[in-house]
């Protein structure tokens, strides 16, 4: 481990010229500027063994994340410099520890709705009182069943959620958050992601079905064959990330398939030529590799976290002049706040020549600090093996 290794997340927020993630490899919350070229770890790295968070919700100054593998939900006041966890109510199958809680949201107004990952359960959060307003669970205890969510959106006062695993479809009032379920007689695996474009809803198999557009005024439904335009689904794995609406297209981003596909919304014809299969054609691609671990769009253009060459590189796509670019390799970050990630994770201390003297004690001012304020439980000798390992250099 250096201090340029690579920082994955599920997604960022942009606040006052800074970047804010959830590295999901270091689980820990980072700041970066806005070019992405210095990273600085915010708070403590967690203990957790997967990732404690997952997505990053920005509400009038302060982050919000949402809990994979931790059990409540954290709260950072941007402004000033706070940290807040709120406990999360009791909900079906959260006692299971070793599942991931919530990734998908939804937002309206000052609520939050956070869905459930490996949970079937639906959250309402009140941004603005940092309260807890409801647990919806999804499935009644006398139909236990495994059942996964990755997205949803909001459409016509209704929270729609698509179920990863089977054919099911949620739609929730978001008043009353009643509920029904309906089977979607399109898909055979189910869906890995959702978005809206205008009057239609775009559902994203999880396997080898056709990409949906569903009118849900008229309740009609199109089928868009991705493979008889080329795309190659990998089987038994999340084919699809996420799909996005720009300029009257829905841009189509894999997670394990083969290539990015854009479908006109004037013409619905299907187009895999664009600037990103291009670059991707020049990497030698595993079968069945991660091809994205992040997409989103900020002001018309569309951040990629790449994990298709293997080392998450960070690309910056402009649909309309169909350019790619580059951003950065490998974002800086601190080898003191590398130090203390080797420390939480347990990872033996490396010699002098990749970390020197005063980055060492860098981190041990660090630790003695929390140690101080009675916020670190674990006892360890770190400062010794540290010692050693300088003196043995």
């Amino acid at each position: 481990m250096t201090g340029s290794d690579n920082l994955l997340y599920c997604n960022f927020v942009t606040y006052k010229g800074r970047r804010w993630f959830w590295s999901i490899n270091f689980n820990a919350l980072f700041s970066a500027d806005m070019e992405w070229r210095f990273a600085k770890k915010i708070g403590k790295y967690a203990g957790c063994a997967g990732s404690d968070y997952t997505n990053t919700v920005l509400y009038q100054g302060k982050l919000i994340l949402l809990p994979g593998m931790a059990r409540r939900i954290m709260i950072f006041d941007i402004e000033s410099n706070v940290f807040r966890f709120i406990e999360l109510v009791e909900m079906e199958g959260i006692e299971q520890t070793e599942k991931n809680l919530f990734y998908g949201y939804a937002i309206k107004d000052e609520i939050l709705f956070m869905i459930g990952n490996q949970i079937p359960c639906l959250l309402k959060f009140n941004m603005k009182t940092e309260q807890i307003e409801n647990a919806v669970n999804l499935f009644p205890e006398e139909e236990k069943r495994e059942i996964y969510f990755r997205d949803a959106i909001i459409d016509q006062k209704q929270l729609v959620i698509p179920a990863f695993e089977d054919d099911l479809l949620f739609e929730v009032n978001t008043d009353t958050l009643q509920w029904t379920r309906r089977h979607m007689k399109h898909t055979e695996s189910g869906f890995s992601s959702i978005c809206k474009a205008g009057d239609s809803v775009w559902l994203l198999p999880r396997e080898k079905d056709p990409v949906i557009q569903w009118c849900r005024q008229t309740d009609i439904m199109t089928e868009h064959e991705m493979k008889r335009a080329g795309y190659q689904y990998i089987p038994m794995q999340i084919n699809f990330h996420s799909g996005i609406y720009l300029d009257n297209k829905i841009w189509i981003f894999p997670f394990f398939g083969s290539s990015v596909f854009s479908i006109n919304l004037n013409t619905s014809e299907i187009s895999g030529e664009n600037a990103i299969n291009r670059y991707l054609d020049g990497i030698d691609l595993l079968h069945g590799q991660c091809i994205f671990r992040a997409v989103q769009e900020e002001a018309g253009s569309i951040y990629l976290l790449c994990c298709a060459s293997g080392i998450g590189e960070l690309l910056l796509y402009d649909p309309g002049e169909d350019r790619l670019k580059k951003i950065e390799k490998n974002i800086e970050i601190p080898k003191s706040d590398c130090l203390a990630y080797m420390y939480y994770s347990g990872i033996p201390v490396v010699n002098e020549e990749e970390y020197p003297l005063e980055d060492f004690l860098c981190f041990l001012k660090e630790y003695t600090a929390e140690k101080a304020d009675g916020k670190q439980q674990k006892a360890d000798t770190y400062g010794h093996r540290i010692y050693e390992a300088v003196k043995n250099s």
